[in-house]
C-alpha cells in the first residue's frame, strides 16, 4: 500500500542521516581520543591517523546503528503525527498494527545488518585498530615516551617518567604486566638513556641506578643494579606479545564458538574454568542481544513519536539517546554479572529486550 512505501522509505533516508551523524560523533568520541594527541603532537601524521579511522569505522557503526534507526523512527513518526498523518490513517480504519509494519520490517532489516557487524565485522576492526596503535609506537618509540604522564601504548608495559628530553629520561618507572593485565614487575631507574636501535629491537634504554622488583604473587623480591640495557623488540609486541592475543572482545562469532569448545588449562580449577566458559556464553548473547535490540527499540520508539506528536529534531534526539543509553547501562550492568555463572547472565543478557517487547506489544492491544 501508498502509505506502507511511503512511511518505509521516509523512515529509511532518514536513518541513512541519523546513522551517519552518530557514526561520526562515535569516531569522534572514541578513536579522536586515542589519536588527537598524538596528531597534535606531531607523533602521527593525517594519513595515519585517517587509515586508523577508517579500521575502526566498523565498530562504531555497531553502536551507531541502533541510535539512528531509533532517532529516524522518532522524527518520522513524530512529524507524521504532529501532522496529523497517523490520525488520518486512523481515522481511515489503518490500525496501529498496520500502520507500524513498514517500521517491524525496517528493524528486521537493520537486525541482520547489525548481527553481521557485531559478530563479525566489529570484532576484527576493534583489533584491528589496537594493532594499528600499536604499530604507530614500534616506528619511532621514542616519540611515545614523554615526562609527567603514563605512556600506555607499548604493549605489556607501562611507562613513566618524571623528567628528561628525547634523548635521557629521569626518574624512570616502568610496569610490566601479565596476562591479565595487573602489574607484576616494577623497573625503576634514576636515568634512562635511549641507544641507537638495533635490529631485532625497535626501542634500547640503558637504565642507570635502578632495581627491579616483583610485585606479582607471595614471591617478592628486588634486585639492584648500576647499569641494565632494557632492549624492547618487535617480536615480544607483535609476535608473541601478550596484549596482541585475541581477548574475547576482539572475537568474531566463529571464534568465540571455538574458544567455547576447546578444552580449559589444566592449571585453572574447576570454578575458573567454569567462569571462563560462562565469559564467552555470555559475550556471544550479549552480541546477539545488541543486534536484536533495533527491534523492540524501534517499536518503542514508534509508540512514542505516535503519542507525544512531536516534531522537534533535538527532542527528538535527546529522547532516542535516553532510550539507548538506558538500554545500554542496563546491558553493562549485566554484565558485571558474568563472573557469577551461578545466576546465568547469559540468559540475563536478554532481560531489557523481553521488557520492550512486552511493553510495546502492550500497548499495541492497548490501542
Amino acid at each position: 500500500m501508498l502509505y506502507r512505501r511511503h512511511i518505509f522509505f521516509s523512515v529509511f533516508g532518514t536513518a541513512l542521516c541519523t546513522i551517519g551523524a552518530f557514526l561520526l560523533l562515535f569516531l569522534a568520541g572514541n578513536a579522536f581520543r586515542d589519536l588527537l594527541g598524538l596528531l597534535a603532537g606531531g607523533r602521527v601524521g593525517i594519513t595515519l591517523l585517517l587509515r586508523t579511522l577508517w579500521t575502526f569505522l566498523p565498530f562504531a557503526f555497531a553502536y551507531a546503528l541502533p541510535l539512528g534507526a531509533v532517532l529516524a523512527v522518532l522524527a518520522t513518526i513524530g512529524r507524521m503525527a504532529a501532522d496529523g498523518e497517523i490520525l488520518a490513517l486512523e481515522a481511515a480504519g489503518v490500525s496501529r498494527w498496520q500502520i507500524a509494519v513498514p517500521i517491524f520490517a525496517l528493524a528486521c532489516l537493520g537486525c541482520l545488518l547489525s548481527l553481521s557487524v557485531t559478530l563479525f565485522a566489529a570484532p576484527r576492526a576493534l583489533y584491528g585498530y589496537r594493532r594499528q596503535l600499536q604499530e604507530f609506537v614500534l616506528r619511532e618509540p621514542q616519540r611515545f615516551l614523554r615526562s609527567g604522564q603514563f605512556v600506555r601504548e607499548f604493549p605489556g608495559r607501562i611507562f613513566y617518567a618524571g623528567g628528561g628530553d628525547e634523548k635521557m629520561l629521569t626518574d624512570l618507572h616502568i610496569w610490566d604486566l601479565g596476562p591479565d593485565g595487573e602489574p607484576v614487575a616494577l623497573l625503576r631507574a634514576a636515568r634512562g638513556e635511549f641507544l641507537p636501535p638495533s635490529p631485532g629491537a625497535v626501542l634500547r634504554i640503558l637504565l642507570r641506578n635502578g632495581s627491579l622488583e616483583s610485585i606479582g604473587g607471595s614471591d617478592r623480591s628486588t634486585l639492584h643494579f648500576e647499569e641494565f640495557a632494557l632492549n624492547f623488540t618487535e617480536e615480544q609486541s607483535l609476535s608473541g606479545g601478550q596484549s596482541l592475543q585475541k581477548g574475547i572482545r576482539h572475537m568474531n562469532l566463529f571464534e568465540l564458538i571455538a574458544a567455547r569448545g576447546s578444552p580449559a588449562s589444566e592449571e585453572s580449577g574447576p570454578e575458573q574454568r567454569r567462569r571462563s566458559r560462562m565469559a564467552v556464553n555470555f559475550t556471544i548473547q550479549q552480541n546477539l542481544a545488541m543486534a536484536f535490540s533495533i527491534i523492540p527499540l524501534s517499536l518503542i520508539a514508534f509508540h512514542l513519536a505516535a503519542r507525544l506528536r512531536r516534531r522537534e529534531t533535538a527532542l527528538n534526539g535527546l529522547l532516542a539517546i535516553f532510550l539507548c543509553l538506558t538500554y545500554h547501562f542496563i546491558s553493562v550492568a549485566l554484565s558485571w554479572l558474568r563472573d557469577v555463572p551461578a545466576i546465568r547472565p547469559d540468559f540475563l543478557i536478554w532481560v531489557p529486550n523481553g521488557v520492550l517487547l512486552f511493553l510495546s506489544a502492550g500497548l499495541f492491544f492497548r490501542r
